[in-house]
């Protein structure tokens, strides 16, 4: 099961890498640093799992007030970066990254971030605390 949950922690996280937007207006509220810290999977087959990412698993997203964001992750060894544009429209966070775009629910208070999307196995939930 931890294999599994670490499984689509690094799905999510590489979906993550590849979504962006380009239009609309940015919003100061979501702006800054967040590092993702736990996941949540409700998984199609039924049931759920929870757990904090692992110390070997690190993953950042900054969205600046121009629209822009930028990303890091490093797991076991591996490492990657990249940047995008971002949007919030119709209650949802739009990222663009390379020419793809992806809507992603979300919701956002003053220190957390969380940020809802399918894999594979089911829906999955990527919590992030802000920190800048």
């Amino acid at each position: 099961m931890k294999k599994s949950l670490l499984t689509l922690v690094l799905l999510l996280g590489v979906g993550l890498l590849f979504l962006n937007s380009c239009d609309g207006d940015s919003d100061s509220s979501i702006t800054g640093t967040w590092q993702a810290g736990s996941m949540m999977v409700m998984f199609s087959s039924g049931g759920t799992g929870e757990a904090d990412l692992p110390d070997s698993w690190v993953e950042q997203l900054t969205f600046h007030g121009d629209g822009s964001y930028t990303y890091t992750w490093m797991k076991d060894g591996r490492s990657g970066s990249g940047s995008g544009s971002w949007v919030r429209a119709d209650g949802n966070l739009v990222l663009t990254d390379d020419g793809q775009t992806e809507q992603i629910s979300y919701t956002l208070d003053s220190e957390f971030l969380s940020l809802k999307t399918t894999v594979p196995e089911g829906d999955a939930e990527l919590v992030f605390t802000r920190v800048e």
